[in-house]
C-alpha cells in the first residue's frame, strides 16, 4: 500500500516560537491502541493524508519489519506535527516493558544466562531490558506525556511501569481512555484505576454519552457520535449531561486551586455557566504544568478518528513549552549550545545517527561540537529533522526541538553536547 504524506507541511512549515513548541511522548500498555492514536493525531494535523492501520502494517511510526508483522511497537520513533500554531514533537515509545532498567541491578547478564536454560528466553529478557532502557531515555527528554488506557482493562502492569519511569521527571500528563466501543469498557472504573494505581488526581474534559453512542466535549460544548463513518465530526450540543459534567469539572478544579475556588463559589455562587472557558483553561494549564492534576479524554480511536482531537487541544493548551521546564539549562548555558543524546541508531548510508534534544542554543549543519562526557570535539556534522524512518536535511535546529545528527562517531546515549 502506498502512503500519501504531506511533505510541504511536515518539513517546510515555518518554525514557531519556543513558547509554541511541545515535546511529548505517547505511552501505554501493549495493545491499548497507542500507535493507532498516534496515527490519528498525525492525520488530523495534516501530517499524513491517509491514516494508517496497525493490522495492515501501514502506520508511520511502526516502520520496522518486526513491528509491522506483529502489530507492536518495539523501537521509539520521532515525528512532528503542527496544531493550532503549535509545533508538537512526538515520540511514540515501545509498549512492551516487562523489566525496568534496574532489572539486573543484583546480577550480571552473564549470571542471568547461567540461570536460564532456554536460549529464546534469554533473548527475550535482554530485549525487554533494552526496551525499558530506551523508554526511560526517551521519557527523559520529554516535556509531557499522553497515556493511552484500554477502557476495558484500566491501568495495566506495563502502563504502571512506564508511569513510574516518567514520574521521575515529574512530567505533566493527559490520559486518553481508548476502546470505549468494547462491550467490557467501563469509563468510571478506568478513571478509578488511574487515580488509585497511579496516584494522580484526574479532571474529565471529555466523557462518554450515557447510552454509549458517542462522547461529549465538556470544555467546548460539543458532541461526537460514533457512526458508520470513522471521520464524522464534532457538532454543537446542549445535551443535559453537559451542564452536570461542567459542574463536576468546576468543583474538581476548586479542590486543587484556591483562586478558582474563590472565583467559582464566592464570586459566582457556584454556577458553572458563569465561569468563562478562558478561566477554566488557564486553571487547567496551571494545574497540569505543576502536575497537580491530569486531564482525561476518551473515545475509540479505531471507530472515529476525530475522538483524538481533544488530545491535540490538551497538548497545545495545557502542556508546558520547553522554556518552562528547562530553566536551569538556560541559566547555565544561556544562548550557547547544550543538548543530550538520548537515542542512537545506524543507517547503512549515513552511518551512526544520534538523536539529540536541544536544550539551549542552535545546532548548525556542518559544525563541530564538544562532547562534555567524552571530553572531545566531533564534527563536521550533518543535521536532520526526524520523521519516523525518514530524515530531512536542514541548516539548523533551534533549542527546544529534537534533531538527528550524523558524524558523532564516539558518542553514546547520555552524552551531552556543547
Amino acid at each position: 500500500m502506498i502512503r500519501l504524506i504531506s511533505i510541504s507541511r511536515r518539513f517546510y512549515s515555518t518554525p514557531p516560537p519556543q513558547s509554541k513548541i511541545r515535546n511529548i511522548g505517547v505511552i501505554a500498555h501493549v495493545d491499548a491502541g497507542k500507535t493507532t492514536v498516534t496515527e490519528r493525531l498525525l492525520y488530523l494535523s495534516g501530517a499524513i493524508q491517509n491514516p494508517g492501520h496497525v493490522d495492515k502494517g501501514t502506520t508511520v511510526t511502526d516502520y520496522l519489519d518486526i513491528e509491522r508483522e506483529r502489530g507492536i511497537t518495539v523501537q521509539s520513533a520521532a515525528v512532528n506535527l503542527d496544531w493550532n500554531g503549535h509545533r508538537i514533537n512526538l515520540i511514540d515509545t515501545p509498549g512492551h516493558v516487562d523489566f525496568r532498567e534496574g532489572a539486573f541491578s543484583d546480577c550480571s547478564l552473564e549470571r542471568t544466562f547461567v540461570h536460564l536454560d532456554n536460549p529464546l528466553e534469554r533473548v527475550c529478557i535482554v530485549q525487554q531490558s533494552i526496551i525499558s532502557v530506551e523508554v526511560e531515555r526517551c521519557v527523559r527528554v520529554l516535556d509531557g506525556i499522553v497515556v493511552v488506557i484500554d477502557g476495558s482493562a484500566g491501568v495495566q502492569p506495563q502502563t504502571l511501569t512506564v508511569w513510574d519511569q516518567s514520574s521521575k521527571f515529574k512530567l505533566p500528563a493527559h490520559f486518553f481512555i481508548n476502546k470505549l466501543d468494547k462491550k467490557e469498557a467501563n469509563f468510571d472504573k478506568s478513571i478509578d484505576s488511574i487515580q488509585q494505581k497511579l496516584g494522580i488526581p484526574t479532571v474529565k474534559t471529555v466523557i462518554p454519552l450515557a447510552d454509549g453512542t458517542g462522547i461529549l466535549d465538556i470544555l467546548n460544548g460539543r458532541l461526537l457520535k460514533y457512526s458508520e463513518s470513522e471521520s464524522s465530526d464534532w457538532l454543537p450540543s446542549e445535551d443535559p449531561q453537559l451542564q452536570e459534567a461542567r459542574s463536576d469539572l468546576c468543583y474538581t478544579l476548586s479542590d486543587h486551586s484556591p483562586e478558582f475556588f474563590t472565583h467559582f463559589l464566592d464570586e459566582n455562587d457556584g454556577n458553572p455557566m458563569k465561569i468563562s472557558p478562558g478561566f477554566i483553561q488557564t486553571t487547567l494549564r496551571n494545574l497540569t504544568v505543576s502536575s497537580k492534576i491530569a486531564t482525561v479524554s476518551c473515545g475509540s480511536a479505531i471507530r472515529n478518528l476525530n475522538c483524538v482531537r481533544p488530545i491535540l487541544d490538551s497538548v497545545a493548551n495545557f502542556f508546558p513549552s520547553p522554556d518552562m521546564r528547562n530553566r536551569e539549562f538556560q541559566r547555565v548555558f544561556g544562548h550557547d549550545l547544550a543538548g543530550l543524546v538520548f537515542k542512537i541508531t545506524h543507517d547503512k548510508r549515513r552511518g551512526q545517527l544520534s538523536y539529540i534534544r536541544i536544550y539551549t542554543g542552535r545546532l548548525q549543519n556542518n559544525s563541530s561540537i564538544f562532547n562534555t562526557s567524552q571530553m572531545a570535539s566531533e564534527g563536521p556534522l550533518k543535521v536532520f529533522t526526524p520523521y519516523a524512518d525518514e530524515l530531512k536535511s536542514v541548516e539548523y535546529v533551534d533549542w527546544g526541538n529534537i534533531a538527528v545528527v550524523a558524524g558523532l562517531q564516539n558518542t553514546v546515549t547520555g552524552d551531552t553536547r556543547e
